[in-house]
């Protein structure tokens, strides 16, 4: 009869320890289609802020940039090439 219980607790908590870890939905690692990267598209302005980082995809490419000397925000376009932001 003890060993009947033990068995069933422990079942239970296992299953309740996976139904808790598939809730987390873990979320750890980076991926291509991340909602903090952002695809810049030709001539299309885009506003940064701080902690923010542009990468470019590739040595073509080149920006305008735009920066509002009395607030923490810029502004950049991509004119040539391929490039991502990174929020930060």
């Amino acid at each position: 009869m003890i060993k009947y219980c033990f068995n069933q607790c422990k079942t239970t908590v296992l299953i309740l320890l996976s139904l808790f870890l598939i809730a987390c939905g873990g979320g750890g690692g980076s991926s291509g289609g991340n909602s903090d990267t952002v695809t810049m598209i030709i001539d299309t302005s885009y506003t940064l802020s701080a902690g923010d980082t542009v990468l470019p995809t590739n040595t073509s490419a080149r920006f305008d940039i735009k920066k509002k000397s009395n607030e923490n925000i810029s502004t950049v376009t991509l004119l040539t090439g391929s490039a991502t932001i990174k929020r930060g």
